[in-house]
């Protein structure tokens, strides 16, 4: 609470979607600077620490070209939820995912302290989004997301992929798997009131909260239509031990890596006007008070 206070003296935003997580001996606490005005997309990435009975930071992790809120239009409508994750373990790692607009397109990236940097997690020209991380127990970092199956068109299905950055290797031997080809969106829950797109969109959640176990196993899960019920689900991909004999439906991922504080808005490009972000006043109500 003292680290929200201490942001929020120099960014009346800070502390809005912030995470706090435990690594090692301290704690952190990773928060988004939004944009002003109607729009509360992040636009940038800082952390403070705490040291002793004080808070250490803020410390920037990157600046960003915003991410787009929601699919444009023409386009199924679906929420992007572009909030940050953060997870940490006993080792002192910790990683804090984000997306961000690379090109003309949301793009995965990842923070982290081992090694110290930050990797857009898998580029690609086509949106990435509910994004999750989840620091393992021996220091390797687990990043989950959800990616159209198309190429450069936002075409459905949708493809639930996770990628596996090895302890302190950074780009070196990164691993990604592909959980499910044929996720269906159009089995969410269609958002009619302004709580996350300003139109009627299709939404999962707002975050996809992975986990791994110190048996280099991961549960990522995500929403998709049952094939028995034919209602929404939580499926969970518990993916293989990265160490091992790579199942068949893995692919060598290609992050790109940029140092701490890296000022990464000349890569993006405007949003459309139909996805600019929701205030969270509009999205914190009270149960039943949401139209479900």
């Amino acid at each position: 609470m003292t680290a929200v206070a201490l942001a929020s003296q120099q960014d009346k935003r800070w502390g809005i979607n912030s995470r706090v997580v435990a690594a090692g001996s301290q704690f952190y606490v990773f928060t988004p600077s939004l944009l002003d005005g109607a729009q509360f997309q992040p636009k940038a990435i800082s952390y403070y620490f705490q040291s002793g009975g004080t808070w250490v930071g803020p410390t920037l992790l990157m600046q960003f070209a915003s991410p787009e809120n929601n699919s444009p239009s023409g386009t199924t409508p679906i929420y992007y939820a572009p909030l940050i994750d953060a997870s940490g373990n006993a080792s002192g790692t910790w990683a804090v995912t984000y997306q961000f607009k690379n090109g003309g397109y949301n793009n995965v990236a990842v923070c982290t302290n081992n090694p110290s940097g930050c990797y857009v997690i898998n580029p690609n020209t086509d949106d990435e989004f509910m994004n999750g991380v989840s620091v393992g127990p021996e220091g390797g970092i687990w990043t989950s997301y959800l990616t159209y199956s198309s190429v450069s068109s936002r075409q459905l299905p949708l493809y639930h992929q996770t990628i596996y950055l090895k302890p302190g290797q950074g780009t070196a031997g990164a691993l990604g798997a592909t959980g499910n080809y044929n996720v269906d969106p159009t089995s969410w829950y269609s958002i009619n009131t302004a709580d996350r797109c300003s139109a009627p969109c299709l939404a999962a959640g707002d975050y996809a909260r992975i986990a791994s176990n110190p048996y280099l196993g991961l549960d990522s899960p995500y929403i998709d239509r049952s094939p028995i019920s034919g209602n929404n689900d939580l499926f969970q991909i518990f993916a293989f031990d990265p160490q091992g004999s790579a199942p068949k439906n893995t692919f060598t991922p290609k992050p790109v890596y940029y140092p701490i504080g890296s000022d990464l808005r000349s890569l993006g490009t405007p949003n459309p006007p139909e996805t600019l972000g929701i205030a969270p006043e509009q999205r914190r109500k009270m149960p039943g008070k949401n139209g479900h």
